[in-house]
């Protein structure tokens, strides 16, 4: 049997083990004092059955005394302690908290904080394990301090409490029976703590997870971490800090200076809580700014469009979304207006497009960007592809030349636009109106001794966002497939 002040000594084991204690040579005295005092009380104190109980007598001192401080009971340092590779500190750890998930929870946030002060990724990610099986063992604690806390109540019952007196007047084993039936049966679990102190516990732990969430720019993360310490301690400074913090980073200035507000409410002094109060009103300054600049941006992008509907209204052509930005990846695709003189000597405004030219079979095309609305597509096609223009590198056969291609426009590729909202929401869904019925969609040979008007102006050709024609081998096996299809390769 272990000596009577064996737990005692137990007892100042775990406050070493969780780093509680005094300093290392004051330890080493308090718990020599006291087996040495259950030493004594071992072999000449009275009553019962003794044995001795010397913890130095399994340990082998070195002249110096260097092995002894080796010891988990004699650490100088037991908080930054090898745990890992130690066998004995691991057993101490085990059987410490091996019943008190409170402890538990404590010596977890202690290494999670040795983690997290090491700043290094891989650490960080190890303490915020660390802060998680903390809480969860304060989950535990929770409710072992919530059923302490019940069988107090269920004690202060008349009934009971009457119960019980009659237990302790019976004696003997009837009052240990009466107890076990009564009062002892209503009690709860005999615990050191509260509620209110695991709820105190648990906003530290939560805080800490959020100051490593925030180190690892999990944003979102540090700053529900830091709401939920606020919900179980309303006071907790430090954890209206983290909240604004996260905020901050998040370029949330409303919610970061209202818990800046309320963290100065309580600490009007904290001087980290004045600084975030500063940099969000920062953050605030910068936003209304970039605000301004996006909506003088989106109502600049409403009068360009306006501006192109109209100049694609006035000459009778409907215009809808862009079958493939790809197209503006090679140059400007906006009409505008030119003044430009006519054949017969008169000068005025006329539209100038730029068109696009696929060649579907090598799914390659060419960015023409000004076509005049007066011009023929005959003479743009002689100025790009041979006799008079280069041969393009990817035609081997030679088959693309100005006099061997035919030109199409894809009918019904788009829904035409019917009001600038139905544009807008168009223009960031590319291409949504190329997914029409498939029956409605045909090519339209394009007759390229006509005005480039007399093709866009057609009833079923509905602009893409710009002209775009498709150029196919006359005669060729490609082009039997390509109009028998539906939709081109290109897309």
């Amino acid at each position: 049997p272990p000596a009577p002040n064996a737990a005692a000594v137990f007892l100042r084991c775990r406050r070493v083990l969780l780093g509680l204690g005094c300093d290392g040579s004051k330890r080493r005295h308090d718990i020599s004092t006291t087996m040495a005092a259950n030493k004594s009380s071992a072999s000449g104190g009275s009553g019962g059955e003794t044995a001795e109980f010397d913890i130095l007598d399994h340990m082998t001192v070195q002249g110096d005394g260097t092995e002894w401080r080796t010891e988990p009971l004699f650490m100088d340092d037991i908080e930054n302690a090898d745990f890992d590779n130690d066998e004995r500190l691991e057993a101490l750890r085990e059987l410490l908290f091996e019943d008190d998930p409170y402890e538990v929870a404590e010596g977890l946030r202690l290494e999670g904080n040795k983690l997290f002060r090491t700043g290094k990724t891989e650490e960080l990610r190890k303490a915020l394990i660390k802060y998680t099986e903390s809480l969860a063992a304060l989950r535990q604690a929770d409710k072992r301090a919530e059923e302490g806390r019940m069988g107090e109540k269920r004690l202060e019952n008349p009934d009971l409490l009457k119960s019980s007196r009659k237990a302790r007047a019976l004696g003997g084993q009837e009052a240990e029976q009466a107890l076990k039936d009564g009062a002892l049966q209503a009690e709860g679990p005999d615990v050191a703590y509260s509620v209110s102190d695991v709820a105190a516990k648990a906003a530290i732990v939560y805080s800490n997870r959020a100051a490593v969430h925030l180190r690892l720019r999990n944003f979102r993360h540090a700053l529900n971490d830091a709401k939920t310490a606020l919900s179980a301690d309303p006071d907790f400074v430090k954890a209206f800090f983290r909240a604004a913090q996260a905020a901050c980073q998040l370029r949330d200035d409303s919610t970061a200076l209202r818990y800046c507000k309320e963290g100065l409410a309580r600490d009007p002094e904290n001087k980290e809580l004045k600084a975030l109060r500063i940099e969000a009103k920062k953050i605030r300054k910068e936003r209304a700014e970039e605000e301004a600049v996006e909506k003088e941006e989106q109502e600049k992008e409403r009068k360009r469009e306006s501006a192109q509907r109209a100049l694609y209204s006035k000459r009778g052509i409907s215009l809808g979304p862009v079958l493939s930005s790809r197209f503006a990846e090679r140059g400007e695709t906006e009409a505008r207006l030119a003044q430009v003189e006519t054949d017969d000597g008169e000068v005025g405004n006329a539209a100038i497009f730029s068109v696009a030219i696929v060649y579907d079979e090598y799914l390659e095309f060419d960015m023409i960007e000004s076509v005049c609305e007066l011009d023929t597509l005959d003479a743009h096609l002689s100025s790009i592809l041979p006799p008079h223009g280069e041969k393009p590198s990817w035609d081997r056969r030679g088959d693309y030349t100005a006099k061997t291609v035919d030109l199409y426009y894809w009918a019904n590729a788009v829904e035409p636009y019917r009001g600038y909202d139905n544009r807008t929401r168009c223009l960031f869904a590319e291409a949504e109106g190329a997914n029409r019925d498939a029956v409605s969609k045909y090519w339209v040979k394009v007759d390229t001794s006509l005005p480039l008007l007399a093709a866009l102006s057609r009833a079923n050709h509905v602009v893409p966002g710009h002209p775009v024609f498709f150029v196919v081998a006359r005669g060729s096996d490609f082009a039997k497939v390509f109009l028998a299809s539906n939709e081109p390769a290109v897309l």
